[in-house]
């Protein structure tokens, strides 16, 4: 088996991709600051938690445990909608769109039914962040708080 040098990896992927060099090296200059990441993390749990809700057509009053989930019929939709202008210019047909909604429905739908969930939804969301919808679960619950002042 053949090693490459973690140095030529990082080179091939950073410069020798084409488009998708220019989102690793996006990544790979990403600063982390917690304070700011957190407040970040939180506001786009909510604004994704809202965004489901449209999409799906559910009542805010319906709690999150109870909404139904979004179909690939609704998906392909919103992604039409999402592509809208590269399809009309051609760079996307419609057999891509297609392939495209079906890859990215198999890989949000974890748990396999056929449908995506509000929780899905949201952790596919904020995968990038670096707060997680458990890390401020865990921060923020009885036991936790209770660590913190008996350490203070």
């Amino acid at each position: 088996v053949m090693h490459f040098p973690i140095f030529l990896v990082r080179f091939i992927a950073l410069f020798c991709m084409g488009s998708l060099s220019s989102v690793y090296r996006r990544a790979r200059s990403t600063k982390v600051d917690l304070f700011r990441d957190f407040n970040g993390a939180l506001t786009r749990m909510m604004v994704v938690s809202s965004a489901y809700r449209h999409i799906i057509g559910a009542a805010r009053d319906v709690p999150a445990t109870d909404l139904p989930g979004l179909t690939y019929g609704m998906m392909f939709e919103q992604m039409h909608d999402v592509f809208a202008e590269s399809i009309q210019s051609g760079v996307l047909q419609a057999d891509d769109l297609r392939v495209m909604t079906t890859t990215i429905f198999r890989h949000l739908d974890k748990d396999g039914t056929g449908a995506i969930g509000c929780s899905e939804f949201i952790r596919a969301f904020i995968s990038h962040d670096a707060i997680k919808v458990e890390d401020v679960a865990h921060f923020f619950s009885k036991d936790a708080r209770r660590k913190v002042s008996s350490v203070l």
